[in-house]
């Protein structure tokens, strides 16, 4: 009911995207994916909707820490021509054609500023740390690699080599997320 109200209080303001970074939601569930789009399709029947979430194979239940989720509603759903997501879960992202210029919107979540000493088992500083020295260990990277692991600096990285290629390409781009950090 509670998420009911939200998109019909979102339709009124007739807001076009819905950018949603930490929504707790293991998008890997697809049980949760379809009831989450028969939501958003009971009252936008053409949204596009994206998810993503850090890929934890074990993890099967909600809530799961991070997950994010972006839907395109009305006329700009039938303008995006390309769409996706990162291989680590901080991001999904829509290219939308225009009459002069693309534009590729993304949203994102980066997660809380943490160590290994500090960090829940199961945040998504924690998630992201764990995948990334699983692929350290199967790159056979050096000893040295594995202290310097921090799944915010990688998200940065990651994200600024994403948006530089749109830019190349021409897109502009809009940014949408939680990135955790003050800014003041």
């Amino acid at each position: 009911i509670e998420n009911q109200c939200a998109l019909i209080e979102l339709d009124n303001l007739g807001t076009d995207i819905i950018a949603l970074p930490e929504t707790k939601v293991n998008w890997e569930n697809p049980h949760e994916v379809n009831k989450w789009k028969n939501l958003i399709r009971r009252k936008w029947p053409k949204a596009t909707i994206l998810t993503t979430s850090t890929p934890q194979g074990d993890w099967t239940t909600t809530p799961r820490p991070g997950g994010v989720c972006m839907a395109i509603r009305c006329k700009y759903a039938s303008m995006v021509t390309a769409s996706g997501k990162d291989d680590k879960g901080h991001c999904v992202w829509a290219t939308i054609t225009g009459a002069e210029r693309n534009t590729t919107v993304i949203t994102c979540y980066r997660p809380c500023e943490d160590s290994v000493d500090m960090a829940g088992e199961s945040s998504q500083w924690m998630q992201l740390y764990n995948k990334h020295l699983q692929e350290l260990g199967e790159q056979n990277a050096p000893a040295d690699e594995y202290t310097r692991v921090d799944p915010r600096d990688i998200m940065n990285k990651d994200l600024d080599s994403f948006i530089t290629g749109e830019q190349e390409k021409g897109n502009s781009i809009i940014l949408l997320g939680d990135t955790n950090q003050d800014l003041h």
